[in-house]
């Protein structure tokens, strides 16, 4: 994936006004290469750029967004392997030559603040606390900016934690 987001990042600068890139091409571009190369036998995948990037299961439609610098740029794939295996990797970076700006900047900070102090959350086992509970610590320093999203945090990753 690194060579893709690296090859998506020069194919931007190279053409940051032509609106080569498009979700659709970045689509079927990361479809390929993710499924040619790590035998997934499904795929789910979004791309998504600038404003359709924070909706959630969001799907380009006929007339895909361009991509084009100095925007954020979403990507979210699961891939089911053969042999029962499941991936799952969303990425959400700025494409551009400038920095990004001031308000995505914090509201980045803080969603990692959030996913830091989940990470560290200890609770016993057996206690009846689930991953639904915990949705409050992974959010403080998103609400004390007055901030919010609407998606599970951890893809939900954590509302299974306890079903060991």
């Amino acid at each position: 994936m690194l060579k893709y987001f690296k090859s998506l990042q020069d194919g931007l600068a190279a053409v940051p006004e032509s609106g080569a890139l498009t979700e659709q091409s970045a689509y079927e571009a990361i479809y390929k290469s993710r499924f040619e190369s790590e035998a997934c036998k499904k795929m789910h995948l979004i791309s998504a750029a600038g404003a359709n990037s924070s909706k959630i299961g969001y799907q380009h439609a006929d007339t895909p967004a361009k991509l084009e610098t100095n925007q954020v740029y979403l990507i979210d794939m699961a891939c089911e392997y053969a042999d029962g295996g499941v991936s799952d990797i969303a990425r959400t970076f700025w494409i551009g030559d400038k920095q990004a700006p001031k308000d995505v900047k914090e509201a980045y900070t803080r969603v990692i603040i959030g996913i830091i102090g989940y990470e560290r959350i200890v609770w016993p086992a057996g206690s009846g606390i689930s991953g639904y509970d915990m949705e409050v610590l992974a959010r403080q320093a998103l609400w004390k900016a007055g901030l919010h999203f609407k998606h599970g945090s951890a893809h939900g990753a954590a509302q299974m934690a306890d079903n060991e």
